[in-house]
């Protein structure tokens, strides 16, 4: 027989503790499946809240490209914030250097210490969120002569005229477009391409990726090499970044086909793997449980 349960007593309790978001959805399920004399276990329970929590926080992620798409007219990456190839916003002016692509002054601190290639696939990763974000450490002061409209503006010192909110033209990037909750650094590989072909558990590992994570916490993969989180530091010392990764923590949110009108986010699911579906024209579609909500739509 199954036991009697006072619902308000429950909530009291979880109120006084302090529980997490997935853990009151949890017990508000239990209660609901108890009144209806339904079984179920822990586990189930548990992946149905936070299959709850990742379609809400999608929503949010695509609330604020859009944003970030109405305040600058480009989305995350495109135009004059493609900082890693051709067209990016330079700031004195010079010709992308095809072997040597990024403006370093204007990525993270820690990212120039990478290698050429490795800064463009670190900017270029489906996981990574820095341009909703924007900077956490100080503009780079190599043009001094040049204003600094907003310290946190990815273009800050570039001179454009998306590097700030500009009020008479209601245009210019005005973030953070995104809170700090639930984000940090991940560590994802580089076989995973922009169109969502390959996989972000194969390749060289891309160190430190601006990230979300997802609420189906796990534990990182081959021999903890991918989905290493860490929290970003408060600080602005760069050598804290590799600081104390996480036991467990959450999947990252994946951003593809930004440069078109497939553009999507996806969400690793409940299974927490990238789930590969089959390759049509260069697109490869999410299968599996994965959880898609396109951008533009």
């Amino acid at each position: 027989m199954l036991p009697s349960v006072n619902a308000k007593q429950i909530l009291k309790m979880a109120n006084e503790r302090g529980f997490t978001l997935v853990e009151l959805l949890i017990v508000i399920m239990i209660i609901a499946a108890i009144a209806g004399g339904v079984v179920l276990s822990l586990d189930d329970t548990e992946d149905e809240a936070g299959l709850q929590i990742s379609r809400s926080e999608i929503v949010k992620v695509k609330e604020a490209i859009l944003k970030f798409k109405l305040d600058t007219g480009y989305l995350p990456g495109q135009g004059p914030f493609r900082l890693c190839n051709d067209g990016g916003a330079i700031p004195d002016g010079s010709v992308v250097n095809p072997s040597d692509p990024c403006n370093k002054d204007n990525l993270p601190s820690y990212v120039p210490n990478f290698p050429a290639v490795a800064q463009k696939k670190w900017f270029d990763s489906p996981a990574n969120f820095w341009l909703l974000f924007g900077r956490d450490d100080p503009c780079p002061d190599t043009v001094p002569s040049t204003p600094v409209l907003d310290e946190k503006s990815p273009l800050c010192r570039t001179g454009h005229p998306l590097e700030a909110w500009n009020p008479n033209t209601r245009r210019g990037w005005r973030g953070p477009y995104l809170s700090r909750i639930g984000e940090g650094l991940v560590d994802v590989g580089d076989n995973l391409t922009q169109a969502g072909c390959g996989s972000p558990e194969a390749g060289t590992v891309l160190s430190q990726v601006r990230g979300v994570a997802d609420p189906f916490d796990a534990r990182p993969v081959n021999a903890n090499t991918y989905f290493v989180w860490r929290t970003l530091p408060d600080d602005t010392d760069a050598t804290t970044h590799a600081d104390d990764p996480h036991t467990k923590w959450g999947r990252p949110y994946l951003m593809f086909d930004l440069a078109n009108n497939k553009a999507r986010i996806v969400g690793l699911g409940k299974n927490r793997r990238f789930d590969i579906g089959v390759e049509v024209g260069g697109i490869c579609p999410p299968d599996g449980d994965d959880i898609v909500l396109d951008i533009l739509k």
